[in-house]
């Protein structure tokens, strides 16, 4: 319930971003400005609180949410000062959430004629209703809210634990909690120091440009000593996306392929952190997206210099952290390798790509302008490129690019969709790929000529269907699982996948070669020594029942990219349910001890038995 209510103030708070930076340019005007201030303190008092009740009401019941918590909000504005945006937004959910249930209790009755009735009269006695109960527990609210404000002030806007806070913050940021740690938490703390200071020192503690500033440069300059041309354009890139338009997750990244990184992220934030709180430094208003412009223009002229050095300061601290430890390990990350192997392929349709990310601002916008180039730059026409949130991914989408992170929060009907996996919203090389089989495939599309079937066709199709049905067999089989096979290459390696389930009557001989071309376009290692080869969209015509083949490499193969396999999971399935097949293996061999272990058993009924649950996804 909480993470819920997190989300949705998160949401909340996205979508009125422009506002709240409005609210802080007006704040950076001194009093003199009688105009701007009285039109501040309206925005303030009214305005912000019915938008921030309007909307997270609306965002609970789309039909009347918005209407009643609206009216609930009047209860309160003729007795009370908000204090913190989070008492509008809490509102908002339980008015809505109250006005949610009473119609779905109407929507049960299905009294014919009187739905309308009951929907708009119930809705207005309900918004009375909860108006004059929270008009009778405002009082006990205020003395609630003194007692929790001033224990609040003392402990945490005037404590130096904050710096370590960023111990928590930092490796949040990489993992993609980005959004919700900024805006459901530490800007509800900022807006109650703003009330009381001013200004406040937790719109700078994620919004900080200068921890990955300090990694890209590091990186930028590591590159360039190994006269690595692609990848010193790749970071310089990256060093303005980030620091001048503030989107932060073109850095995740790198710190994801190798995690030491986040101990200098986390040094360079506590820097950061404890020069601001040691010179009383902080913003007006939210900095989203983090970038220094933004800092600078959110901060009183008397802190804009310390805002600055404090930036470079926690840059320079991570740069040092983040070079001897890529100097240690002699290691730098080669973005054009990420894996975004996790993938059901193209179809030839006609296509609507959504690129989707935490909060559907930054990195996927970026992303999608970038796959709209690639895809321009190949000539192709009536193609859509669009990005947003994973929570908000239309239904009319295709295809669908999303990080390896969020892939678990897709919360749409993925059947007959196309989903990559990636590491790196700004992976030019997999845009590339994905571009050129779009070409390919709409080329293809255009070749083809429809045919009338003959009847003998007909009849062979029939006879065919009908072999399938009695050639039907389980989708996991002991005979389908080979250990201990002798080390070889890895085309060969998938073309013995494929023979065995064309042998066992999985699918045709046409398969084969599917599976290699699907290789081609991006590499299917999954992690921990595991790889899941499979069929491109045009192969899926081959597969006659599903089915599941795998071999064991105790030696493992070079499988590219560096990645040594062990175990080749091979995948046919009839019902497009390569996604929950996918996420299921994730389950399984997230666990390395489980990986290796089945990676070296000589039991076949070890590895047997911890797939056979693969039978039930496809099922599914």
């Amino acid at each position: 319930m909480i993470k819920r209510l997190l989300d949705i103030i998160s949401k909340i708070i996205i979508e009125n971003i422009p506002f709240f930076i409005v609210l802080g340019i007006l704040s950076l005007f001194n009093n003199s400005y009688v105009y701007l201030h009285e039109f501040k303190e309206i925005l303030l008092k009214y305005i912000l609180p019915a938008i921030l009740c309007y909307s997270s009401g609306k965002l609970l019941d789309k039909r009347y949410g918005g209407i009643v918590s609206a009216v609930v909000l009047g209860t309160v504005l003729v007795s009370y000062n908000f204090q913190s945006f989070l008492e509008p937004i809490i509102i908002g959910v339980i008015s809505g959430w109250v006005t949610k249930k009473y119609c779905e209790v109407v929507d049960k009755l299905k009294i014919p004629g009187a739905e309308m009735t009951f929907h708009n009269l119930g809705t207005a006695l309900l918004a009375v209703g909860l108006s004059f109960g929270l008009h009778f527990l405002l009082p006990f609210y205020q003395k609630f809210q003194l007692s929790v404000s001033s224990e609040l002030s003392s402990v945490v806007f005037n404590n130096s634990f904050l710096p370590l806070l960023s111990i928590i913050i930092e490796p949040a940021k990489v993992f993609f909690l980005n959004n919700l740690i900024n805006h459901s938490l530490l800007s509800s703390l900022g807006f109650l120091e703003l009330n009381e200071k001013g200004k406040s020192i937790f719109f700078l503690l994620e919004t900080n440009p200068g921890p990955g500033l300090g990694l890209l440069l590091c990186y930028y300059i590591y590159e360039k000593k190994k006269k690595n041309t692609e990848k010193v354009k790749e970071a310089r890139s990256n060093i303005f996306i980030h620091f001048l338009g503030g989107i932060h997750e073109v850095y995740f990244a790198y710190v994801l392929r190798n995690l030491k990184l986040i101990f200098a992220l986390i040094a360079g934030g506590i820097s950061g952190v404890y020069f601001f709180q040691k010179f009383s430094v902080g913003l007006v208003g939210v900095a989203s997206p983090g970038s220094v412009f933004l800092s600078l223009l959110l901060s009183p002229l008397e802190d804009k210099l310390h805002v600055l050095f404090g930036i470079m300061l926690s840059a320079g601290v991570t740069f040092i952290i983040a070079f001897l430890i890529l100097k240690k390990n002699d290691v730098a990350v080669d973005t054009s390798d990420l894996n975004y192997s996790e993938a059901i392929i193209l179809s030839n349709n006609k296509l609507e790509i959504c690129v989707s990310c935490d909060a559907g601002m930054g990195s996927s916008a970026m992303g999608a302008t970038l796959l709209r180039k690639k895809i321009k730059k190949e000539g192709i026409k009536d193609i859509k490129v669009i990005n947003s949130s994973i929570d908000n991914i239309p239904e009319t989408s295709n295809i669908i690019v999303v990080h390896k992170q969020l892939v678990d929060r897709i919360n749409i009907d993925v059947k007959g969709k196309d989903v990559f996996v990636i590491d790196d919203f700004m992976d030019s090389e997999f845009y590339d790929a994905l571009a050129k089989k779009i070409k390919e495939l709409s080329m293809v599309e255009e070749t083809e000529k429809p045919s009338i079937p003959t009847l003998k066709e007909v009849e062979e199709k029939m006879a065919k269907e009908k072999n399938k049905l009695n050639e039907k067999r389980k989708v996991l089989e002991k005979s389908n699982i080979h250990l201990g096979l002798k080390r070889t290459d890895k085309i060969s390696a998938i073309s013995n996948a494929g023979k065995i389930l064309m042998e066992n009557g999985y699918v045709e001989e046409e398969y084969i070669a599917s599976m290699i071309e699907r290789e081609t376009l991006s590499n299917t290692y999954l992690g921990n020594g595991i790889a899941i080869p499979h069929c491109t969209a045009d192969g899926l015509k081959y597969i006659k029942n599903s089915g599941i083949v795998v071999l064991q490499y105790p030696y493992g193969i070079n499988y590219g990219n560096g990645k040594t396999v062990y175990l080749i999971v091979a995948i046919a399935s009839l019902k497009n349910s390569h996604i929950n097949i996918l996420k299921k293996l994730s389950e399984i061999f997230d666990d390395e001890k489980m990986a290796e272990q089945l990676s070296t058993t000589v039991e076949v009924d070890e590895i047997y038995k911890s797939l056979l649950s693969l039978e039930e996804q496809d099922v599914k």
